[in-house]
């Protein structure tokens, strides 16, 4: 870095309060800002406790049903979570993904639609294509 940068970048440092030494004695910038408090979603989210017992406990009714992925076509199960028109979590519900989309319906006859009390959804696996 040519001396006219480094005295570019230092004016514009020293301008908004950062002072550095550039060059082989470079030092880290020393700011005294507070530090931003990061709000972790299950911070924000008091129905969070709720929300977890509730996957887990679909998790295991996944982990309990292992005769979903030998339904032909089935290419894996997976978790998500339902909202209402509030946009309220209402519950997990249970993916079960499909190679094709030929395939969903004869897949949707073959599962039931609900698990032990948790509602069961079909689809086609994601690809790139679609997102």
């Amino acid at each position: 870095m040519g001396i006219s940068m480094q005295k570019r970048i230092s004016a514009v440092l020293s301008a908004a309060g950062l002072l550095v030494g550039l060059g082989s004695g470079t030092q880290a910038l020393s700011m005294n800002l507070p530090r931003p408090t990061i709000a972790r979603v299950q911070d924000l989210d008091p129905d969070r406790p709720r929300i977890v017992r509730a996957e887990t406990a679909a998790k295991a009714v996944i982990a309990s049903h292992p005769e979903i992925l030998k339904i032909p076509h089935v290419v894996g199960t997976g978790l998500t979570g339902t909202v209402d028109e509030h946009n309220r979590y209402t519950g997990p519900e249970i993916v079960v993904f499909v190679d094709e989309k030929e395939n969903v319906e004869n897949v949707r006859k073959a599962v039931p639609t609900y698990l032990e009390g948790i509602r069961v959804a079909v689809m086609v696996v994601p690809t790139a294509v679609d997102l």
